[in-house]
Parts: C-alpha cells; structure tokens; sequence
C-alpha cells in the first residue's frame, strides 16, 4: 500500500499495481494495525513513512506525484522531516 485517500464513509486504498475501495473512514483504517506505518498529511490522505521522498512545505512527495498537506497537520509532517516522528 502507498498511499490512502479519504471518499466520505469510503476509503480507497491505492498499492503500486491496483486501489481497492473499502466501506470505512480514513480515521477508522489508520487506528488499526494493518495501517500503523500511514502518517496522516491531510484531512484526505494518508501515506506511508517509508515512501515519502520529499517534505516540503506544503507538500510531500511520493515519486512523480505530489500531495497537499493540510494545516492541521503542517507541524507533524515538519516534525517527519526532522526525524521526530
């Protein structure tokens, strides 16, 4: 699994070859073991630690692709790049 994004009381769960669609919140999956390696970014999305290649700003960056992060969630994300989290 790379990656997870949030779709209302659905959570679509994208690996590098398919996404599965799963009838449970974002907050609901990440809570669970399975799922301990995914950071929060976003009020969307989640990633997993060991994929992310860049923390910038506004943004992390997982290969050719970019997510926003939420403000909320700006100082935890900072904190990843700082080796904290």
């Amino acid at each position: 699994m790379i990656y997870l994004e949030a779709l209302n009381n659905y959570t679509c769960i994208v690996t590098a070859s398919r996404k599965y669609t799963v009838l449970s919140t974002l907050n609901s999956l990440i809570q669970e073991e399975a799922f301990k390696g995914f950071v929060r970014i976003h009020r969307s999305y989640a990633v997993q630690r060991h994929f992310i290649e860049k923390i910038g700003s506004n943004e992390v960056v997982i290969g050719d692709v970019s997510w926003p992060v939420g403000r909320s969630y700006k100082e935890m994300v900072q904190g990843l790049k700082r080796g904290r989290v």
